[in-house]
């Protein structure tokens, strides 16, 4: 139920359509099931942002140049490490990891739906969300 997923925009305002996109997702469809109860692997897809516009929601966030670079090495590391256990090592820890590194104040993670990841993450870091 919903996606996560990191948006890598160098333009203002955000360009989201064109915008390289990535999320950190089961490798296989059949292993999800599993990944509640165990690891599987998990692969980093590129362009995470095509076809799942659905029930879209974004929070944008400017980074200098060190949290941008601290924020790509913790990529890498999602990409070399490719456990995955959902509500565990799953997308919205992927994301909750960017948001620290970005400086956000984040909800607990585990076992949540991105959506609602995404709403308390809003609320924590505006009282305009």
């Amino acid at each position: 139920p919903g996606h996560f997923y990191i948006v890598w925009d160098r333009s203002k305002p955000e360009r989201l359509e064109y915008a390289d996109s990535d999320g950190f997702v089961p490798a296989r469809l059949i292993d999800l099931l599993p990944s509640l109860y165990s690891d599987i692997t998990g692969v980093m897809t590129d362009r995470a942002l095509i076809g799942n516009m659905r029930n879209f929601d974004y929070l944008a966030v400017l980074l200098d140049r060190t949290p941008y670079e601290k924020a790509r090495a913790l990529r890498a590391r999602f990409v070399a490490d490719t456990r995955f256990h959902t509500g565990v090592r799953d997308c919205v820890a992927y994301v909750d990891e960017i948001a620290e590194v970005a400086g956000l104040k984040t909800p607990p993670r585990r076992f949540v739906y991105p959506l609602d990841y995404m709403e308390r993450l809003k609320k924590l870091n505006s009282p305009a969300f």
